[in-house]
């Protein structure tokens, strides 16, 4: 079932075979942050953590062409990371800067371990794709849209 309510910071859109990820934010650190949750939302990951961090304020840094390929990149790499390194990030700032190169993101917050496993994922990602991905003005904000293969 798909939740069309407008006042959540997120929400999947039908698509054929993978899931379609709408995201919404007031500016470009809010859609990422709602990004986060909304990956660790569809991993069955806990929103808040309450173990100690395992690196407490350790960032993460991601180098991309643009807003949406630095989207697509930052999911990625937590996707990765919550399936191999069994760790998810808390994030308490999210910060963009143009460079020579793109668009520097980085990503500072505690790190937590994921907790292991109970078989009840509410999905299954392979991987974040570039298809579709894209990032908007809307009334009221930026609204971006990526694809997540299952």
């Amino acid at each position: 079932m798909i939740d069309c309510d407008r006042r959540k910071s997120f929400r999947l859109l039908s698509h054929t075979a993978d899931l379609r990820l709408e995201v919404r934010g007031a500016d470009l650190p809010g859609v990422f942050r709602n990004a986060i949750r909304a990956l660790y939302a569809l991993l069955d990951l806990p929103l808040t953590v309450r173990t100690p961090p395992a690196t407490p304020g350790a960032a993460l840094r991601i180098q991309a062409l643009d807003a949406e390929d630095a989207l697509v990149r930052l999911l990625g790499e937590l996707l990765y990371r919550a399936e191999s390194d069994r760790s998810r990030i808390e994030p308490e700032s999210i910060t963009l800067r143009q460079s020579a190169e793109g668009v520097v993101m980085e990503v500072l917050g505690d790190w937590h371990p994921v907790p292991a496993a109970d078989g009840k994922k509410r999905h299954e990602i392979k991987a974040v794709t570039y298809h579709g991905a894209g990032i908007r003005e809307v009334f009221g904000g930026l609204l971006a849209e990526v694809v997540l293969d299952v």
